[in-house]
């Protein structure tokens, strides 16, 4: 059976809804860039639903509409169908084929405006027809998680004007209102829904400093202690995200910590979501440079309120294939970091320090950030051949008061033994 298609061409105006929606991603990257974020491969119908996920692989990987490549998608993907499977999808492709040449008067903002209420539609007639069948089969908790996911998407839908003017204040209001100030886990750098960035180049104790940071601002022993000049001044849950750590070593590590800084509880959580794992369980990276995967942890925190800190370690492994010098690229993830905020969770990323000995890509990685902790080796700094010895240094420090705790100090964590000892030159 002959599976070529012809030449796809933009589809004339007579498509249906569908047709359009998928003609427009094949062909437009400015579409692409503002309807697969909204979208979700359930709205699709049969063979219209496996070529979305071609294109936003696509995309993903090229971040440009396929046009022409398709073709190439197509005949790559297609020997792993059935024969019947591709014969449906061969002809649906050909049907989109009409009129791939740009169709006249055609608007980007008209094709936009049309592809966002056919969205709308399909999310909520599949959404009852989801939560019907769950609540059918009596599972309540689930019916229930379909319609708050319906209800989160739906809100990106919202009028805009409708939104902006509901959050308005008067200058007059602003100032009457009474707004406490952020509470403060580390003192004086670590705030409520502070974003911050520690980077290093390799080997020098990233992953060691996070840890120990999340350990402490879990343990209930810790509060009071010093890490250097800094004090530990308010408990908070933690969620750690770790991306390229064995899991011997992550237990190893979290072991000595916690026999120093004592046994966690409920109240204050320090739980661990590892790339391990979930390559273990599901056979494919953690990847938050998908929507979905962004979208299911800003869930995750938003309905847990214990957790106040959510650490990343590191970029390069939770963010793979994203070109790390393109601004544009790292746009949609300081969203997400800017939405996290709002939730209340502060958050640290762990990155590398490139060539430079600067934080390695785009400086638009920076413009949301409110601290940037340098580290480097210690110099001159005795003590045990074990563990990590570095430098700690702030390189932004946005809203924090300006004492001896901000000034550049160096830190010990010795693991020798199979215990640890946390040591500084800093003036405690």
């Amino acid at each position: 059976m002959d599976r070529g298609i012809i030449r796809l061409r933009r589809r004339k105006i007579d498509s249906t809804e569908e047709d359009n929606l998928v003609t427009n991603l094949i062909t437009s990257t400015e579409f692409c860039k503002e309807i697969l974020p909204l979208l979700r491969k359930e709205v699709f119908h049969e063979s219209a639903r496996e070529i979305y996920s071609w294109i936003d692989e696509f995309f993903k990987r090229y971040h440009k509409a396929p046009q022409k490549d398709i073709q190439s998608v197509y005949d790559r993907k297609s020997i792993n169908f059935k024969e019947e499977s591709a014969d449906l999808i061969n002809k649906y492709l050909s049907r989109l084929s009409i009129d791939y040449e740009q169709k006249e008067n055609y608007s980007l903002k008209y094709e936009l405006d049309s592809a966002l209420l056919y969205i709308r539609r399909r999310n909520a007639e599949v959404t009852t027809n989801e939560s019907k069948a769950l609540l059918d089969r009596n599972e309540l908790v689930r019916a229930e998680d379909v319609l708050k996911s319906y209800f989160r998407l739906s809100s990106m839908f919202g009028s805009t004007l409708n939104n902006i003017t509901t959050v308005m204040t008067d200058a007059d209001n602003l100032l009457k209102e009474k707004i406490e100030s952020p509470p403060v886990i580390i003192y004086p750098w670590l705030m409520d829904g502070q974003i911050s960035m520690i980077y290093a180049q390799r080997g020098v104790g990233k992953t060691w400093l996070a840890l120990l940071l999340a350990v402490a601002v879990s343990r209930k022993k810790a509060m009071g202690t010093k890490i250097g000049p800094w004090r530990v001044v308010n408990r908070s849950g933690v969620l750690y995200v770790d991306g390229e750590m064995g899991l011997y070593y992550l237990q190893n590590r979290m072991k000595m910590l916690s026999d120093y800084y004592g046994e966690g509880d409920t109240d204050t959580p320090l739980t661990l979501l590892t790339a391990a794992k979930y390559v273990e369980k599901y056979g494919t990276e953690l990847n938050f440079t998908k929507m979905e995967s962004r979208q299911a942890l800003y869930e995750y925190l938003a309905e847990r309120d214990k957790y106040q800190l959510l650490i990343l370690d590191n970029v390069s492994s939770l963010m793979p294939g994203i070109p790390e010098n393109s601004k544009e690229d790292w746009d949609p993830i300081n969203q997400w970091l800017i939405a996290l905020r709002h939730l209340h969770v502060s958050v640290i990323i762990v990155h590398h320090a490139g060539k430079g000995n600067t934080q390695r890509g785009t400086s638009g990685r920076e413009d949301a950030l409110d601290c940037i902790l340098k580290m480097g080796k210690a110099v001159d700094f005795g003590g045990s051949a074990y563990g990590a010895k570095f430098s700690i240094f702030f390189e932004k420090a946005r809203n924090v008061p300006q004492d001896k705790g901000m000034a550049k100090f160096n830190l010990m964590i010795s693991d020798e033994d199979g215990k640890i000892d946390i040591i500084s030159d800093a003036d405690t």
